[in-house]
């Protein structure tokens, strides 16, 4: 837990995390905390970096990480998404397995 004892999560992906510091780089979805996940211009840099992510097919950015669940996949991050009120639909789970198989 951080120090106000609260969970911590990356805006991004909703990977869980006990503390988040500036400028450290989320194992799951490679963004920079502090930087990629400020609301920029009209709110949108959380969403556009996301949907790059996405545009990847959603790869790992460090799977090794203990930080990532064991046998993690999309289902995964359809559960970690919710832990910031993100709702993955089917349609976009689709999208993003396409995408992962361009890779």
């Amino acid at each position: 837990m951080n120090k106000n004892n609260e969970i911590c999560h990356c805006q991004i992906c909703g990977l869980i995390y006990e503390e988040i510091d500036l400028g450290e780089i989320c194992v799951c979805c490679g963004a920079e905390f502090g930087y990629d996940d400020e609301e920029g211009a009209c709110g949108k840099t959380i969403d556009v970096y996301r949907q790059k992510w996405f545009d990847t097919g959603a790869a790992l950015h460090y799977a090794k990480s203990e930080l990532i669940p064991q046998n993690w996949s999309l289902n995964t991050l359809k559960i970690q998404l919710a832990n910031i009120g993100f709702n993955l639909t089917d349609e976009m789970i689709a999208e993003i397995e396409k995408n992962s198989r361009k890779r």
